[in-house]
C-alpha cells in the first residue's frame, strides 16, 4: 500500500489465506485486527488529506509493535 506501508487487500487477503491454510493445532495463526470504527465518516468531515495522515500515523504505531519476524500487517480495504 502507497500510502501506508502496509501490504495491500490483495497481496493481504492471500497471505491471510496461506496463513490459515498452514494453522495446526500444534501450530496456530494468530490474527488481531484492527478497526478505525468511524473512519469513514470522520474522513468526509475532515477531509481525505487529514485521513491519509491518519492511516499513515496508525501505520507508523503498528510497526512499533513487536511480533513475531514472519508477522505482517496489511490493510483489508481502502477506508479500514
Amino acid at each position: 500500500d502507497m500510502l501506508t506501508g502496509l501490504l495491500e487487500t490483495k497481496t493481504f487477503e492471500r497471505y491471510l489465506a496461506g496463513l490459515a491454510h498452514g494453522a495446526r493445532p500444534e501450530q496456530p495463526a494468530l490474527v488481531i485486527a484492527v478497526d478505525l470504527s468511524g473512519f469513514g465518516a470522520w474522513n468526509s468531515r475532515h477531509g481525505f488529506a487529514a485521513g491519509d495522515l491518519l492511516l499513515s500515523e496508525v501505520a507508523n504505531r503498528l510497526d512499533q509493535v513487536k511480533m513475531p519476524s514472519d508477522g505482517v500487517w496489511g490493510r483489508l480495504g481502502p477506508d479500514k
